[in-house]
């Protein structure tokens, strides 16, 4: 009964600190309550009765036992202890409390048997899908069982009516040993052998539409002719692309006029519903015509091909290709790129990353930006991934307010809800950085009321302390107006993909809604 007031009292206090527990800006921490919970018995092999209780949930950070055997409960323990009681043999349900930082608590019973006989009859079952196996076992009076995988892994320990799972890295025979265990210093032994045979990966795995060259080099098997060798290196000038790997293409001297480089994709890249590609290409010269062509693996006069030429010399830029004639069931996996495509080779090194689905006649995928142009939010709305913070949900809806200067089937909705932080905003990742070197942005939007104050900003996808941002302040009500914001200016080097918009900034939330459209780089 003692024991019972205890848990009681634990409880009590759990709740007084639930109730009074406060951030320092005075709010309430939510913690989630204890799951999970489940405790390990380790039984001594020498006959003793000596078992440890280990205790395990997550969202918790104490625990209470109640040993089931008439005896009580232990003292509060914190997260990580184990418990060490004694039994007679015999099944006993012992019960684990959890508890979080809060108070709140849950339980669960366990059955725990104590037994001082050998395990017998044990049975193991072994199963292998090429590199993976799984074990399953069961024993009279077994109370556990420790594999040994015989890779020189460690050993695992596991329970009645549980199934372990293990992946070999490396090709061999191992011989898997299974040891029965109960509360008798006697145990029970099974051992099989196991061929592991892993299948080498196909370098080219993955190799799709977007394209961009990162993981290990050697999976980008390009195949070069006439004088054009093409492989993945490191990224020999990050300013203006920060990837960690781009694709290198040597027109050697003396090249044949035509030489390039292919490589087999995975599957066809879809240029009936998307058929607008953007490449990053640098070129040490600007004029340069890249070709970026498609076509069949068995036969190269069917395909479709586009032409671009460079505009700036060493530096990154983004290229767009525009394609056309494609038909259902193409079969155009082979993708071949040219640069300087009718001259001879005369040395040059041009480097190309990130081929990716524009805006084309199937409808750009904002949610993952693509080159910018206007975002008008007509394509699918789950495609604009908006992730709002501190209390703005953002995302694509019909225009419920059709009129005016903005008659779009589509526009994006931000609600600052009620009590939402002053600072709460939604962002875009867009999949190219915009030149905000000298950038005016247009934006159509919707208040409820006039002196609305509205933040514009690109932000550095890994530095949130770099960006560049404008303020406009609403000037209706009820109507659509264009708001144009002046981002242009110094900012450090980054990659600003980044594009995020607060409502009302620096006010808390009133659960007013807000209306957006046609984001417009001037």
């Amino acid at each position: 009964m003692r024991n019972k007031f205890k848990i009681l009292a634990y409880l009590f206090i759990g709740i007084i600190m639930y109730n009074c527990s406060e951030d320092d800006r005075g709010k309430i921490i939510n913690i989630d309550s204890p799951t999970d919970v489940d405790a390990q018995f380790t039984i001594a092999q020498d006959n003793s009765g000596e078992v440890t209780i280990t205790p395990t949930a997550t969202s918790a950070n104490s625990f209470i036992i109640g040993f089931g055997d008439g005896s009580g409960s232990s003292e509060r323990i914190t997260s990580g202890e184990q418990i060490v009681h004694v039994y007679d043999e015999g099944s006993y349900d012992v019960t684990i409390i959890a508890f979080n930082t809060n108070g709140e608590s849950a339980e669960v019973t366990k059955t725990l048997e104590v037994s001082f006989l050998p395990p017998e009859n044990l049975q193991v079952t072994i199963t292998q899908d090429e590199e993976n196996v799984t074990v399953e076992a069961s024993a009279d009076n077994a109370t556990s069982y420790i594999v040994d995988f015989g890779d020189g892994s460690e050993t695992v320990t596991f329970g009645n009516d549980e199934t372990l799972e293990h992946e070999y890295t490396e090709e061999g025979t191992y011989t898997i040993t299974v040891t029965a265990n109960s509360g008798a210093q006697e145990t029970a032994v099974y051992t099989e052998d196991v061929t592991i045979e892993i299948e080498e990966e196909d370098p080219n795995t993955d190799i799709s539409i977007p394209l961009t060259f990162e993981g290990d080099p050697e999976s980008y098997v390009f195949t070069e002719f006439e004088g054009a060798p093409t492989t993945v290196i490191n990224n020999p000038d990050t300013n203006g692309n920060s990837s960690a790997q781009v694709a290198q293409t040597e027109r050697v001297q003396g090249a044949a006029n035509y030489a390039g480089a292919f490589i087999i994709l995975d599957e066809n890249p879809d240029l009936i519903n998307n058929n607008q590609l953007t490449m990053k290409v640098w070129s040490p010269a600007a004029g340069i015509p890249v070709t970026l062509r498609f076509e069949n693996p068995s036969n190269n006069q069917n395909g479709v091909e586009a032409t671009v030429n460079t505009t700036v010399a060493n530096q990154w830029e983004t290229l767009t290709f525009n394609y056309s004639g494609v038909t259902a069931g193409q079969d155009i996996t082979k993708m071949v790129i040219f640069f300087n495509l009718g001259t001879d080779g005369q040395g040059n090194i041009y480097y190309f990353d990130d081929i990716e689905y524009g805006e084309g006649d199937g409808g750009e995928d904002p949610g993952t930006g693509g080159s910018f142009t206007t975002i008008d939010f007509e394509g699918a709305p789950t495609s604009y991934a908006f992730t709002e913070f501190a209390g703005q949900p953002t995302q694509v809806v019909a225009n419920p307010q059709m009129s005016g200067i903005n008659t779009s089937a589509q526009v994006a909705e931000s609600i600052k809800v009620a009590g939402a932080g002053n600072y709460a905003g939604a962002f875009l990742i867009l999949d190219q950085e915009p030149d905000l070197t000298a950038a005016t942005f247009n934006i159509k939007v919707w208040s409820p009321a006039a002196g609305i104050p509205i933040i514009f900003k690109f932000e550095d996808v890994n530095n949130p302390a770099n960006g560049i941002e404008n303020t406009q302040t609403t000037t209706v009500v009820n109507q659509w107006e264009t708001l144009t914001f002046n981002l242009s200016g110094d900012i450090s080097t980054g990659d600003y993909k980044k594009m995020i918009i607060y409502f009302n900034a620096g006010n808390t939330g009133q659960g007013n809604t807000y209306y957006f459209d046609d984001i417009e780089m001037q």
